[in-house]
């Protein structure tokens, strides 16, 4: 859920994201460090982890038994020659532990440590400057531990005065969505876990913290773990959490595209801030986009995502949610799937194949938003949040949906008149010879160019009869 508070925070951002704009984080599943810093293992994962660059670094897994080890581990991390880190470790243990990492050359203060008696959290907090930074490591249990949810959820609560940044290997997906719908893993069985992806979500929805990844990329499919087995299973389970509110500071997040070390089994995923620029500019959905032939289909599945991922399963027992999901899930990918077709015939022209598919999509299209159930069914669910929390919600989730759709239309066109343009580009090159054809292409560019401008005008209030 992005807040709508941004406004009221464009001050308080400022100087913020002054300090932020100058660190680059990252977050790091390492597969155990318990091992002598003599050994080339060791060496390999350690320099992998200083030669990222990163300023500040979450790790997860980390098994830090011998004591011997931690301060070997403090030292070389000292003494690197890439970068130096001071670090903060919660692990005693041959399981679990988290840890943080923050590069020597920030001038910051520590407030507090916070380390859970399970070895999941470490939590850093710090002031740097005027600001008040908190830096929470996580490394998910793989089991469902309520103890888990409360101490992370009790945290947060203790520490509301800080600008929290979390991150680790959470061992579940950010996506809620069962196994024919979650955008967070692919060629497996099942989920990690939705019980635990339904407990974080209400955490993020309790504290207002949001996926920086997810927000950037709404439909992009990437993954953290590659296991190794050679599987062809995928799993995005390392990611950040960050306030709402700082969703307009962020410059990037991405998922290395290849291992930091081949001895680790996760992707480092890296997270940078920027300078703001508030301007006025707002996400502008056009009248014309309601003409879409997918607009209905885009909002009522929307509509229905939204409604079932904050349906309470405890308080609905006569309704079979998972069943709605994975119906929901169908009914998501077949658009999808639709507006791929219809793509892929706009860009590349006449083909009477991918007219049949399209047919026949349209025709699945239809079947499957008839088996949705009707708007006033979800009235009746038992949410897991109060309704004015839902209201926000839902309006931003339809928002995004449609703006998303507009968007993806926009991109078709502009590919479609830039592969015009390099044609065009060609043949001129041979103008006498290719003039039909040059004549064609635009004429081809001129009519798409005044079917913008007449949508345009017909959904301008100032010129309707």
């Amino acid at each position: 859920m992005i807040s709508p508070k941004t406004e009221n925070w464009a001050g308080k951002l400022l100087n913020l994201s002054s300090i932020l704009s100058n660190l680059t984080f990252g977050c790091q599943n390492v597969n155990s460090l318990n091992v002598s810093t003599n050994c080339p293992k060791q060496a390999e994962k350690l320099t992998a982890l200083t030669n990222s660059g990163c300023d500040i670094i979450f790790l997860s897994d980390l098994r830090l038994s011998n004591c011997r080890v931690k301060e070997d581990l403090a030292k070389f991390l000292l003494l690197s020659t890439v970068k130096q880190y001071q670090c903060f470790f919660n692990s005693t243990k041959n399981k679990r532990g988290a840890g943080v990492l923050i590069s020597t050359h920030i001038n910051f203060t520590v407030d507090s440590v916070y380390k859970d008696d399970s070895e999941n959290i470490m939590g850093t907090f710090l002031t740097v400057g005027s600001e008040k930074i908190g830096l929470i490591s996580v490394y998910g249990p793989n089991v469902t531990d309520n103890n888990f949810f409360y101490d992370l959820d009790r945290l947060l609560a203790s520490k509301s005065d800080y600008k929290n940044v979390l991150a680790g290997d959470w061992n579940l997906t950010y996506a809620t969505g069962g196994i024919n719908n979650n955008i967070d893993i692919i060629n497996m069985r099942a989920p990690p876990s939705q019980e635990r992806s339904n407990r974080l979500q209400q955490i993020c929805e309790k504290w207002e913290l949001v996926d920086p990844y997810r927000a950037l990329y709404p439909d992009s499919r990437d993954f953290t773990y590659i296991p190794r087995t050679g599987g062809q299973n995928r799993s995005r389970l390392d990611f950040f959490l960050i306030p709402c509110e700082m969703i307009d500071i962020i410059q990037s997040c991405k998922i290395d595209p290849f291992l930091t070390s081949k001895l680790y089994d996760h992707k480092m995923v890296k997270l940078n801030f920027c300078k703001p620029i508030f301007s006025k500019r707002k996400m502008i959905i056009r009248n014309e986009i309601i003409s879409h032939f997918n607009f209905l289909h885009v909002v009522r599945s929307a509509a229905a995502d939204t409604y079932i991922n904050h349906a309470c399963f405890d308080s609905n027992p006569e309704i079979n949610l998972d069943a709605l999901k994975i119906q929901t899930g169908r009914y998501i990918s077949t658009i999808r799937e639709l507006n791929d077709l219809m793509a892929d015939l706009f860009l590349n022209g006449e083909n009477d194949l991918i007219s049949m598919e399209i047919a026949g999509k349209k025709q699945d299209l239809k079947e499957q938003s008839e088996l949705l159930p009707a708007p006033d069914f979800f009235d009746n669910l038992v949410l897991t949040c109060n309704h004015d929390t839902f209201f926000e919600v839902l309006v931003n989730n339809l928002k995004n949906a449609v703006f998303s759709l507009q968007q993806w239309e926009k991109k078709n066109i502009n590919a479609k008149k830039d592969t015009i343009v390099r044609e065009l580009s060609c043949l001129k090159n041979n103008y006498m010879t290719n003039s039909d054809r040059i004549f064609e292409l635009e004429q081809i560019l001129n009519d798409m160019q005044n079917t913008e401008i007449k949508k345009k005008i017909e959904g301008m209030n100032y010129f309707k009869g």
